[in-house]
């Protein structure tokens, strides 16, 4: 089912309890005692007025019952992806010049030449897969600057001959620059993750509930001044479009953009850096259990 449309909201904290409302109607708002409870009142109160089924609330500023936002700076970096999954590459072994790890199926080696093919490509702005790779639609990139388009390395992707239909328009393979790095926090909870013997492969985030924040960056690892529009992770997790909350808040509500979320990414101070947090060993593959 397609999701609903996306409302820019904001909120403050009144004596005994919060306010919510849209930014572009503050006479469409919510009070209650608990954040919790005035956005289900909020949105109610939009499916009302827009005749949306779904709607989906956003606020740039976060969550204001998470004390660990201010800490790690949540409220200044987002990363983009697609909200829906294409099904590839089919091709995925020839993508990288080691082929896969045979323990844990993850790309061994550096990204070479090859494109990837894809059996099916969602229509909207972009697209998750099962293999790491993360997909913009040109559409979208369109909207951003000639500069901040020059900052990212994409291929185009292809659809096999024998596809499922699809009206997806041309599609990217983000590919880097590398360098932005997500990296482990000292003494912060929900840590979880695997890490592969053979390949040294590994991926982790933080899960911790009623808190945003999932994947981190270092602040001695940003450029000064942050760039707009900027690129995070690597071949593992995947290389994601990062951008700053105030270049979000300028195209979230256009049409291009429709068929990405966004996550926000914290901000830790280089003292507090984990580059090398305890993971366990990733379970080998069922095909390798009775060997």
């Amino acid at each position: 089912m397609d999701q609903g449309n996306v409302y820019l909201c904001d909120w403050t904290a009144e004596k005994g309890g919060y306010k919510l409302w849209l930014e572009k109607d503050p006479a469409i708002c919510s009070l209650a005692s608990s954040f919790e409870d005035a956005y289900q009142s909020l949105w109610l109160r939009i499916c009302d007025k827009f005749g949306d089924v779904d709607p989906r609330l956003e606020f740039t500023r976060g969550n204001p019952s998470d004390s660990l936002m201010e800490r790690f700076r949540g409220l200044e970096l987002i990363t983009l992806a697609g909200n829906d999954y294409a099904e590839g590459p089919l091709n995925f072994a020839d993508c990288y010049s080691g082929g896969i790890c045979e323990y844990c199926a993850e790309p061994v080696g550096k990204r070479n030449d090859v494109a990837g093919v894809y059996s099916y490509l969602p229509d909207g702005a972009g697209a998750l897969t099962r293999k790491s790779a993360h997909i913009y639609s040109e559409v979208f990139l369109n909207v951003l600057t000639d500069e901040e388009r020059a900052g990212l390395h994409l291929r185009k992707v292809e659809l096999a001959k024998k596809s499922r239909p699809s009206n997806s328009p041309i599609q990217y393979e983000l590919l880097g620059p590398s360098g932005i790095g997500y990296v482990g926090v000292k003494d912060l909870g929900g840590l979880k993750g695997w890490q592969c013997t053979e390949c040294r492969a590994r991926w982790f985030g933080y899960y911790i509930r009623g808190f945003p924040l999932h994947k981190f960056v270092a602040i001695g690892s940003l450029p000064d001044p942050i760039p707009s529009c900027f690129v995070v992770g690597n071949k593992h997790d995947g290389f994601e479009l990062g951008m700053t909350v105030k270049r979000w808040k300028e195209i979230a509500q256009r049409p291009e953009r429709k068929g990405l979320a966004y996550g926000k990414i914290g901000i830790v101070d280089d003292r507090d850096v984990d580059r090398n947090p305890i993971l366990p060993i990733k379970p080998p593959p069922k095909s390798l259990v009775n060997l």
